[in-house]
């Protein structure tokens, strides 16, 4: 449920708004994702980039569920362990 919330970001956002300084980044995984999911997320990076992207694929068993896509200054959380701080944050507020 995670990697399709990820997908589903990466697919929206307006890379207009930023500018994307990097094309090697980092696939931060609780647990070793599909391939073919790897490569959607590389696919739709390199073509809101316009740059061929590579990410490094790196397992985090502290995220507990869910993976972190970061390339240069974008960073997008959809982990559980992201969500549990988002919300603890909420609760503190």
């Amino acid at each position: 449920i995670f990697i399709q919330d990820v997908i589903r970001d990466l697919a929206d956002i307006d890379v207009s708004r930023f500018k994307v300084d990097a094309d090697h980044g980092a696939l931060i995984m609780a647990s070793p994702i599909d391939a073919a999911l790897k490569d959607q997320i590389v696919q739709i990076l390199s073509r809101k980039t316009g740059k061929t992207i590579v990410l490094d694929g790196v397992v985090d068993e502290k995220l507990i569920a869910g993976i972190v896509v970061k390339l240069g200054n974008l960073a997008i959380d959809a982990s559980l362990q992201g969500r549990l701080i988002e919300a603890s944050e909420g609760l503190k507020a």
